[in-house]
């Protein structure tokens, strides 16, 4: 559930952030954020598996709470990173 609501994060700044830049914004998250909690847990390992795709149908997620929540908690935790356009 974490990783499925870590990607949605990530996708919902589609719009203002290249793919590489927010690829170099997972990166530092993982690195910087996750690993001193989970130091094996790899959020994007679940991207593309069936769990992912359960997981949206049964536990839909609202596209501007994530988006605040990606704008609030990612990019807060780490400027520099998807800035605005």
């Amino acid at each position: 559930m974490i990783a499925c609501l870590y990607i949605e994060m990530f996708d919902s700044l589609a719009d203002q952030c290249p793919a590489m830049e927010r690829k170099a914004l997972a990166d530092a998250f993982q690195a910087e954020t996750v690993f001193s909690e989970w130091p094996y847990f790899r959020f994007e390992n679940a991207r593309g598996a069936q769990i992912l795709s359960h997981l949206r149908a049964e536990y839909p997620l609202n596209p501007a709470d994530v988006r605040y929540l990606a704008e609030n908690y990612l990019l807060t935790r780490h400027p520099g990173f998807c800035k605005a356009k």
